[in-house]
């Protein structure tokens, strides 16, 4: 009879509860585990929330919920409001949010794209952040590798962009990719020299000066005394010297460089088979270029029957590469 009259209860108390606010949907566990003076909280903050009021939005992200399947709810809950909202306007409130109280929002956007039914199709939408809200990703992804540069692997950034650990070493941040689409920040610490054949292996911290290096374009780096590549790999790839004309040395479209002497391929080097006087490629593009012998991708060279294929990009290619 007890268990009978809780259950009476929880019914009257559920049905007291308001579901859905303003449009925005309370799914039923998170409504389950919430007392009516939560409830009525949660009604006020989505209804702040949808103000643009960024402490009501911190306060949905703390909201008491349960855990497990009701945590799911609070995500969907939050990701409705953003859509509402729109992803512009989000990205402005979650950076005038400290960093710390930023913490827990990727967990929460992640599970309500996933789980939750934001298109109201009856449907899970089993979406990533990185594509539906790439602003958002990219300001919460970094705040993930702050926390764990600072707290975890000790690594602190320098202004270079170059990071130093408790040790004194230098390291060059990368990511190591694994099979199931994981992956962990990894930090090169040794440089490699290509001389006259012979592998020469040092420590970063031997070799660069960290108060002039910095990014001159894609994968390549430069400082007071040398031109580097960052080969990637999915292991996090190594650096490199490279052994170019370092006064002219430059960077050219999406893949590409070249110094007075040659055009080099970002991770394979110097290319022997283009007409360096004629090559041309320009950003936007990809790995295209051409030169007075036709078009190349990387370091191959395309079959004039696949020119169709490429079409756009040879007149964007041959439009850009006139200016």
């Amino acid at each position: 009879m007890k268990k009978i009259t809780l259950l009476l209860l929880t019914i009257i108390l559920i049905s007291c509860k308001n579901k859905s606010i303003d449009g925005i949907i309370i799914g039923e566990t998170l409504l389950a585990h919430q007392s009516l003076t939560e409830n009525r909280k949660m009604e006020n903050l989505i209804n702040e929330a949808l103000k643009k009021d960024k402490i009501a939005i911190i306060e949905i992200k703390d909201f008491p919920n349960g855990g497990a399947a009701s945590t799911y709810d609070l995500g969907y809950v939050l990701t409705q409001i953003i859509y509402r909202i729109g992803e512009n306007d989000f990205a402005e409130i979650l950076i005038e949010i400290p960093e710390t109280e930023r913490i827990g929002f990727d967990g929460l956007i992640d599970v309500g794209l996933e789980y939750g039914d934001n298109d109201y199709d009856g449907k899970m939408d089993n979406k990533r952040m990185a594509s539906e809200f790439p602003k958002l990703s990219k300001i919460l992804n970094k705040q993930k590798t702050e926390e764990v540069l600072y707290k975890n692997s000790y690594w602190k950034k320098l202004k270079c962009g170059l990071y130093k650990n408790k040790s004194g070493e230098i390291g060059f941040q990368t990511e190591e990719v694994f099979e199931n689409g994981t992956f962990k920040n990894n930090f090169l610490t040794s440089i490699y020299f290509d001389s006259d054949s012979l592998v020469i292996i040092k420590d970063l911290s031997n070799v660069v000066d960290t108060i002039t290096f910095r990014n001159i374009g894609g994968n390549y780096h430069k400082d007071k005394n040398y031109i580097y590549e960052h080969s990637e790999r999915s292991d996090g790839g190594y650096i490199k010297i490279l052994d170019v004309d370092f006064e002219t040395f430059e960077t050219i479209g999406d893949c590409y460089a070249k110094d007075k002497n040659n055009i080099y391929l970002i991770r394979y080097g110097k290319i022997e088979n283009v007409d360096y006087k004629t090559f041309k490629t320009v950003e936007g593009i990809g790995c295209f270029a051409k030169d007075k012998n036709g078009y190349y991708f990387w370091d191959e060279k395309i079959k004039e029957e696949h020119y169709s294929d490429i079409n756009e990009i040879i007149i964007e290619l041959n439009k850009k590469a006139s200016k």
